[in-house]
């Protein structure tokens, strides 16, 4: 029979309070089925299954016989393909929960193991335990051992419809609990093993399970394995009838291998001494170190002192990193989750994302640009990118699969997340910040123009700077690695205020109009193939980074340079004309009080009255242009620095850029000084 085909017994109920139940048979082709469609719905009670035969009401004792395990895993950091890799080789059927993504919480995932044969309550309960460590996840929700835990058909509210994700595998074989097993399952995280009481005589049914037990005290008190096997053959005296040598024998090396496997475990933890825990180095995960310790070690002192366990000062999330590194002499353990995905080989099939984004951005250079931004972070993640892409478009054109379905899956969904601008200034607190590679804004939603320029300062420090005072709750701010970037996608003109001097932000429109909804439905279907994601990846992993862009200088686009000049105020515009005006008559140093005097004088007629300290932070708005125009504002002596140009340009040798002035022309310039002194004209030269 194809396990296709098998056919198990299941109890259904309506609701969760509802505890009359129907047994009913299945097929797992069928059941498969049925996980691999959500249910569409707000609330998360609804229609449930027991993977169990139940004589009467729902409860742990009218349970008869179980066809299944059930895990259940809990805001997990890991991504759906991670936990994939992580399920041993059974059948089974993977599926997001309700919860899934659900604001607050992380990600939560069930997996099924369809039974070769039906498990007694007992048995089942070691299936899970076994399943459950050797997938090494330790978010397992813990009603996954209650045998009678009814489990929700898939359902989510349509707003998360997008992240419902299901994969199944019945081509491999069926789970079958071992004897090994069950005694690998049940050797817990306490100090000393419970003990095993000496049979004066056993039968043939229980002579495996009780020789699995016996031999497992043995080898946990590392006794040698000549030694065990002799003592195992004496009490294999006591079988009836006695179990053959090489059974004896099988035993052994299961349990051995076993054991040696919980060693190897150990490559997987290190020990962070300031706070006294275990860290996970796969999963990312801490845990207290009582529930660690094993009962065959002393303390975690010995574990570290034997080599098994490493030890470490800190965890830090640097993407850029080892799994295990050093910084400025302090050992980390690395908190970032790669997100694991096996590239393709040969050349990868992405026509429909390609011609997505040419019909989202038509321009060859600003899309040229989007790419690059995309593919950087795929082969440097952690590293920064200097400038923010922000996209301005319709509604309904496909805006957001960029993030969603084609960004979040190929850094991985933990290193990507949402950000509500407003946090950035109404908030005490950004611990929200640390620990991605990209942060997404979709919006600035405050009318209000300052709200909006203290906003875009805060962007500006985290896009530039390689570190920040990271402040969460509950504890003290402390000096951070900088790891994140950030991309914006608006349907908005104003969506942000910049200067024009802004050297942090490239702005890329899309005048692209909604298409038939068959489009998108057919994009996202293939954008949710794993097997897509893999060519996407490959594809921004192979890509070659053009020379032309930098990750530290602001790529020019038409639409950039729109948004900076109908952000210019008259008081902006006036100070770039009056720079430009030094430049093109090659004075290198300004006087900013006579700046500041002719700025005024400018904007008078019009109306404007800026106050000095107006002029001054309008001047530092715009200093990165200043520096480009190559001219210097001065604060200090200002002797012959010309604040408004003269009729006649004479300038002081000390601040022309040619320094071979010709004698002459220095006694021609000090006439001229000493001329216009004459005549008082004070707002020429000071």
């Amino acid at each position: 029979m194809k396990t296709a085909d098998k056919i198990i017994t299941i109890a259904t109920g309506r609701n969760v309070s509802d505890t009359k139940v129907i047994n009913k048979e299945i097929s797992l082709s069928e059941l498969f089925k049925q996980l691999s469609s959500p249910i569409l719905r707000n609330e998360k009670d609804g229609r449930y299954y027991v993977y169990g035969k139940i004589n009467g009401t729902r409860n742990d004792n009218n349970i008869e016989k179980m066809y299944c395990a059930c895990i259940d895993i809990d805001d997990s950091k890991l991504s759906f393909n991670a936990v994939k890799r992580k399920i041993p080789n059974f059948s089974y059927h993977l599926h997001t929960t309700f919860s899934h993504k659900e604001l607050g919480k992380g990600n939560r995932y069930r997996i099924v193991f369809p039974y070769l044969k039906p498990l007694s309550k007992d048995d089942h309960v070691n299936a899970v335990k076994y399943l459950a460590n050797t997938m090494g996840l330790p978010d397992i929700d813990s009603s996954s051992f209650k045998v009678s835990q009814p489990f929700y058909l898939p359902a989510c509210p349509r707003k998360r419809e997008r992240y419902f994700k299901s994969h199944q595998s019945l081509d491999a074989e069926l789970f079958t609990l071992t004897p090994e097993m069950a005694w690998e399952a049940n050797q817990d995280d306490t100090r000393e093993p419970t003990g095993y009481e000496i049979k004066d005589e056993v039968y043939q049914g229980d002579r495996d399970i009780e020789l699995t037990k016996f031999v497992g005290q043995l080898v946990h008190y590392n006794n040698p394995p000549n030694l065990i096997e002799q003592i195992a053959g004496l009490y294999n005296t006591r079988f009836s009838p006695p179990l053959k040598l090489n059974d004896i024998k099988r035993v052994i090396r299961s349990i051995t291998k076993a054991q040696n496997k919980n060693d190897k475990d150990y490559n997987n933890y290190v020990y962070v001494r300031p706070i006294d825990k275990v860290f996970n180095v796969i999963n990312k995960t801490k845990m207290p170190v009582a529930a660690f310790a094993r009962g065959k070690y002393d303390n975690v002192d010995s574990l570290i002192k034997s080599k098994k366990l490493v030890e470490v000062d800190d965890t830090k999330y640097m993407p850029s990193e080892g799994v295990i590194f050093e910084q400025h002499g302090i050992k980390y353990a690395n908190t970032y989750i790669p997100a694991n995905i096996e590239p393709i080989k040969g050349l990868p099939k992405v026509r429909p994302m390609v011609d997505h984004f040419k019909y989202l951005i038509p321009n060859r250079n600003e899309r040229k640009i989007l790419l690059w931004f995309i593919a950087y972070l795929v082969q440097f993640p952690g590293r920064k990118v200097r400038w923010m892409p922000i996209i301005k478009g319709g509604k309904g054109i496909g805006k957001s699969l960029i993030v969603d379905l084609i960004i979040e899956p190929i850094l991985g969904y933990h290193n990507v997340a949402p950000l509500k601008a407003s946090l950035l200034v109404n908030s005490d607190f950004n611990g929200h910040i640390a620990g991605k590679i990209l942060h997404c804004i979709h919006e600035i939603d405050d009318e209000n123009v300052k709200q909006k320029e203290k906003i875009v300062t805060q962007l500006k420090e985290l896009i530039s700077d390689d570190t920040y005072q990271n402040h969460s709750k509950g504890s003290e701010a402390q000096k951070t690695t900088n790891t994140t970037n950030f991309i914006g996608f608006t349907n908005k003109e104003d969506i942000i205020v910049i200067t024009p001097d802004e050297r942090r932000f490239v702005m890329i429109k899309s005048e692209a109009t909604p298409k038939e909804p068959r489009y998108y439905q057919d994009l996202a279907e293939w954008l949710k193939d794993h097997e897509s994601i893999r060519h996407i990846y490959t594809f921004f992993l192979n890509k070659t980074l053009s020379d032309d862009i930098s990750p530290n200088v602001l790529p020019v686009t038409a639409y950039t340079l729109e948004i900076k000049d109908s952000s210019k105020s008259p008081l902006h515009n006036i100070l770039i004309d009056i720079i430009e005006d030094y430049q093109n008559h090659d004075i290198a140093v300004v006087a900013q009080k006579l700046l500041i005097e002719r700025v005024q004088d400018s904007l008078r007629d019009q109306g404007v009255f800026p106050t000095p300290q107006e002029v001054s932070t309008a001047l530092k708005s715009i200093n990165g242009f200043i520096h480009d125009r190559k001219v210097r504002i001065s604060i200090g002596r200002n002797k012959y620095v010309p604040a408004v140009l003269p009729n006649k340009i004479f300038k002081p040798e000390l601040y022309y850029r040619d320094a071979n002035l010709k004698s002459e022309m220095r006694d021609q310039i000090n006439k001229q000084i000493t001329l216009d002194k004459k005549r008082n004209v004070e707002n020429d030269f000071q």
